[in-house]
């Protein structure tokens, strides 16, 4: 079976490193759609979807967040921070424009154009990822394959909105 990407983007990397991607890709012999991470060692799945329209949602979605005129990272440093609070992980809210002083005045809320949550279970022993606010998917719709794939995906997203530097 021949693969379909969903969605595919080059990471910033230093001068000199291998080159860096992201991607969200159905393919293999049970048609699965992952979440993949190249470097120089290779290709790592890092999550698999519940199914395809999942992956091609969460590609939009991020292709979405770094079209967005500014975004909002919330969470703490490491996936598994806050993981006993309301709003445990990391997550990334893009906006299509920045609030205003009067939105703020008012209490007006801006709501984003696109969010991506990696959220870990409450014993931190599984992590999931989240479209908050997307009307068809309510729960979580990947599981990473483990903590340190989460991580890297983390990584990857702040490498792309610019969050962290690589």
């Amino acid at each position: 079976m021949s693969a379909t990407p969903h969605g595919f983007w080059k990471l910033p990397a230093a001068d000199g490193d291998a080159p860096r991607h992201l991607a969200v890709i159905t393919g293999g012999e049970a048609g699965q759609t992952m979440l993949f991470l190249q470097d120089g060692d290779g290709w790592h799945v890092l999550a698999l979807f519940e199914d395809e329209l999942a992956g091609r949602t969460t590609a939009r979605t991020l292709d979405r967040l770094l079209q967005a005129r500014t975004y909002l990272r919330m969470g703490g440093a490491d996936v598994l921070d806050g993981a006993d609070t309301d709003r445990p992980g990391v997550e990334w809210a893009g906006y299509d424009r920045e609030p205003e002083e009067e939105d703020v005045v008012a209490q007006r809320d801006v709501d984003p154009e696109a969010r991506l949550w990696v959220l870990p279970s409450t014993d931190g022993a599984t992590v999931g990822l989240k479209l908050p606010g997307h009307p068809r998917h309510r729960d979580a719709i990947a599981q990473f394959v483990d903590v340190a794939a989460a991580r890297a995906a983390v990584a990857a997203v702040d490498a792309l909105v610019g969050a962290a530097r690589p």
